[in-house]
């Protein structure tokens, strides 16, 4: 009788498990990014999960020249949003960052040219590191905030770290 009761214990921990854990998104449409995660960071509340932004969010490249492209376009947008006094705008296109560089990491490591390719990788990781910074700066506990930057510390890393991309994926 235990035997039975175990198992039937068992089974509904297992069903509520697969009820509980499956997430938000579907696993086949999302870009998995685990390079860029910072367990210090409050995000609670913060994020929107309807299909509306889902659409933002695709991270279909053909190539990293069109990466690059995305990451061009969403640094100004960070970029101008800082400038204007707009923290919270320039957040949720700052969290997109991530996920595009993650995007082109990939693209980098199928490069043939060993140069280009470690440059890009490099140019890479340094704008991680800069927009991980920047990131740190907007939310997180004191300790986290204080290690965070402002746009204006890194943005001349930033725009050499995008020219270095732009020369590599455009030869």
């Amino acid at each position: 009788m235990a035997l039975r009761t175990f198992t039937l214990t068992i089974g509904f921990l297992a069903a509520l498990c697969f009820v509980a854990l499956p997430g938000c998104q579907d696993s086949a449409s999302t870009t998995t990014v685990s390079d860029a995660t910072d367990g210090d960071q409050d995000h609670e509340g913060e994020h929107k999960h309807d299909d509306e932004d889902a659409d933002e969010h695709e991270h279909d490249f053909d190539s990293i020249s069109e990466a690059v492209e995305e990451i061009e376009s969403l640094r100004n947008t960070i970029r101008d949003e800082f400038a204007a006094g707009h923290a919270d705008e320039a957040h949720e296109p700052l969290h997109h960052m991530g996920e595009v560089l993650i995007a082109a990491k990939n693209f980098a490591k199928t490069m043939e040219d060993s140069e280009q390719k470690t440059a890009a990788t490099e140019a890479i990781a340094s704008l991680l590191a800069d927009f991980t910074a920047v990131d740190d700066g907007l939310h997180g506990s004191d300790e986290n905030k204080s290690k965070g930057k402002k746009y204006a510390d890194v943005s001349d890393s930033i725009d050499q770290a995008i020219e270095t991309l732009k020369k590599g994926s455009q030869e």
